[in-house]
């Protein structure tokens, strides 16, 4: 390692670092692990790349290092790692993408020490997580580190069986905590058994109750911290993290404005809404019925309301909704003086809306599932770089994490689920640092009048839960 260079290199970032990146840097010092709970948007990445070297230089070596991310993020850190690293670290930067086979190759390299990045998927993997074991790494970063919240999932115990081998650890995410404390458990686990213990259902059990537990009608349960276990909580959260919320930390970016647009139903689907959502409140009502089931019957009430049917041959179609017009005048009023991203959670809502494009005479990009890496970085850096492309077209889960589109002005969310994370996710890809070139930045919701639409909408907004989603659905529906 050039020793000079990485000092030299390494002042400068600190340097340019935020004041609550470099308060995480400073401690980072005396510390092996620490949880970075940074809002998107924030620089987490930045702040961990910079911790990343400081230890090499505390060490006098390069150390082998793991970055584990969601897919569309492995060519974001490709990048970021070799913009800000000293320029003798760049050979050591190893993405591992492609199929198991082509994996396993990259990972026989025998010239210690690399920067592996791979996709948090490849813990899945059959023999991905004993190969990595045995690279003896010295530094881990968990990226989006709550994709890792199910104590019972493959890729959080694969991780689990040889993370506690690695003396550097930081995982990052802006959503720790996105629908119960219980969540916080495998975040933990991941910097140090010896947090909240090794045993999720003994911790569960000593901090939370069941409040589903005399209801028998519903078979999921529903999980409630009690009341003196969430100041201890909280304190953990404070001596091993490190928080930032954008409107404490970012005071300088635009204001995010939120509007929402209110359509109707067109009177053909607003019958078939109407039987579907009665036969859904009596399920709801009448059966023992399962959080998959519902969650399956709440997407095909929201299919029907985007106009999205299904002929006898099971081809998928749309046929003509209020929507169409909606944004097919809000995309004519905005384009081409602003840029704007339109948000759909489904493929044909998708096609919808690139079609109208076409109509309109619009550039446009399109990022959704099924793109390869190259194809969907293309699609990111035409949009905010390139004059001529003034919409995007996303998908909240394919573009929704880690990503940055800052040259929106505008976010329009044709149509969208019930999950707070890809919400808050996507919403982050436009508002965020770098965006304060814009004066504001606005949101636009189009919601169907009388569905379950409202019912999301307000939801997300309000951070509520599923059940609550469900409950202003029948209470609509008693009126």
């Amino acid at each position: 390692m050039k020793k000079t260079e990485a000092i030299r290199d390494y002042h400068s970032l600190l340097h340019d670092l935020w004041p609550h990146q470099k308060k995480e840097v400073e401690k980072f010092q005396a510390l092996t692990h620490r949880a970075l709970f940074f809002e998107m948007g924030t620089g987490k990445t930045r702040t961990a790349i910079v911790c990343y070297l400081q230890k090499c230089l505390m060490e006098g070596r390069k150390l082998n290092t793991l970055i584990l991310c969601p897919k569309i993020m492995v060519e974001t850190w490709k990048r970021e790692l070799e913009k800000l690293l000293p320029q003798d670290f760049h050979s050591l930067i190893v993405p591992l993408t492609g199929d198991g086979t082509k994996r396993k190759r990259l990972l026989q390299l025998q010239f210690a020490p690399r920067i592996f990045i791979t996709n948090i998927e490849a813990l899945g993997m059959k023999d991905i997580p004993a190969m990595l074991a045995k690279k003896k790494l010295d530094f881990i970063i968990v990226d989006e580190s709550h994709k890792l919240k199910d104590p019972k999932g493959i890729r959080f115990k694969a991780l689990c069986s040889f993370i506690d081998d690695i003396k550097y650890r930081l995982i990052l995410t802006g959503s720790p905590i996105l629908n119960n404390y219980e969540d916080i458990w495998t975040q933990f686990r991941l910097l140090s058994k010896n947090i909240l213990g090794d045993n999720f259902y003994k911790w569960r059990l000593q901090n939370f109750y069941n409040a589903n537990s005399n209801k028998p009608f519903l078979t999921f349960p529903a999980w409630v911290i009690k009341p003196d276990s969430l100041p201890k909580i909280e304190r953990l959260i404070h001596d091993n993290a490190g928080v930032a919320e954008k409107k404490n930390v970012m005071k300088y970016l635009p204001p995010l404005v939120r509007k929402e647009i209110i359509v109707e139903l067109t009177d053909d689907i607003k019958r078939s809404y109407k039987e579907m959502e009665k036969h859904f409140v009596a399920e709801v009502n009448d059966e023992i019925i399962s959080a998959d089931i519902v969650i399956t019957k709440m997407i095909r009430l929201q299919q029907l309301v985007n106009g999205i049917v299904t002929n006898q041959e099971g081809e998928v179609s749309t046929v003509p909704v209020a929507k169409h017009e909606a944004i097919k005048q809000l995309l004519t009023d905005l384009c081409p003086k602003h840029k704007v991203i339109v948000w759909a959670n489904f493929t044909q809502c998708l096609k919808d809306v690139a079609r109208i494009c076409d109509e309109l005479g619009l550039y446009f990009v399109t990022i959704q599932g099924g793109q390869s890496d190259k194809e969907r970085q293309e699609a990111i850096d035409n949009f905010n770089n390139t004059k001529i492309y003034s919409v995007c077209v996303a998908n909240q889960q394919a573009g929704g994490v880690g990503i940055g589109l800052q040259a929106a002005s505008y976010m329009i969310y044709y149509s969208k689920d019930y999950r707070l994370e890809q919400d808050i996710q996507s919403e982050a890809r436009a508002h965020r640092g770098g965006s304060e070139v814009h004066e504001c930045i606005t949101r636009i919701d189009l919601v169907t009048k009388g569905t379950i639409e409202e019912e999301i909408t307000t939801a997300l907004r309000e951070k509520m839960k599923l059940g609550d989603i469900i409950r202003g659905v029948k209470e609509r529906c008693r009126i």
